[in-house]
């Protein structure tokens, strides 16, 4: 199945971040630390993710339960950029956990499994790529490009699979585009909207 471990990597990364951000206004800075505060024991869990837990429907619905109460806790009305940003990742890996974790289209991953892993090893993608935000975007188009290619031209899916997978994999280029630039400190502060996926 499509290692995901990129988003628990990203999400890890953005929340460990949280105490340490002096740049963001201060109400909201302390609304963040309020919002993390009951989930910091999860959080700290996070850094011993593997990815082997994608497989784990189990662990990824608390993952996803995680992140869309974590977002509800920051609120659409925030105004400064990190509070923003942290909104936009966790929206984007809520959408995108919602997605992948809905049993027809659980189903279609596990069918096409072989696929995965043929489109990781043609994208050379390792733990090491994963983590390493300047190759990241790079392996990454390469991988969903594959990806969404087999998906078409392999009949073992719905087409209703099929397009909401098209999603979610689009869902997880833009996060991780986002997340290179919000490590350079390029972000844009953005809303997440998941027609924005969405084919016509």
């Amino acid at each position: 199945m499509f290692n995901c471990s990129i988003s628990l990597i990203i999400l890890f990364a953005v929340l460990s971040t949280v105490a340490g951000d002096r740049g963001i206004c201060a109400q909201e800075k302390l609304d963040l630390e309020s919002c993390a505060q009951p989930h910091k024991e999860y959080i700290h869990s996070l850094s011993d993710v593997t990815g082997r837990e994608i497989h784990n429907p189990k662990f990824m619905k608390k993952f996803v339960e995680f992140t869309k109460t974590a977002s509800s806790c920051i609120g659409s009305n925030v105004t400064c950029d990190a509070s923003r940003h942290y909104r936009f990742f966790l929206d984007s890996l809520t959408n995108m956990g919602n997605i992948l974790y809905q049993e027809s289209n659980l189903d279609c991953l596990k069918n096409i499994a072989p696929t995965f892993r043929f489109c990781y090893r043609q994208a050379r993608m390792t733990y090491n790529t994963l983590v390493d935000v300047s190759r990241i975007v790079r392996k990454m188009t390469k991988f969903t490009d594959c990806l969404r290619k087999e998906l078409v031209a392999r009949n073992v899916c719905t087409r209703d699979s099929v397009k909401n997978i098209n999603v979610a994999v689009k869902i997880i280029r833009n996060l991780v585009r986002q997340y290179e630039k919000w490590t350079n400190g390029e972000m844009v502060p953005m809303v997440f909207n998941i027609e924005k996926f969405k084919d016509d």
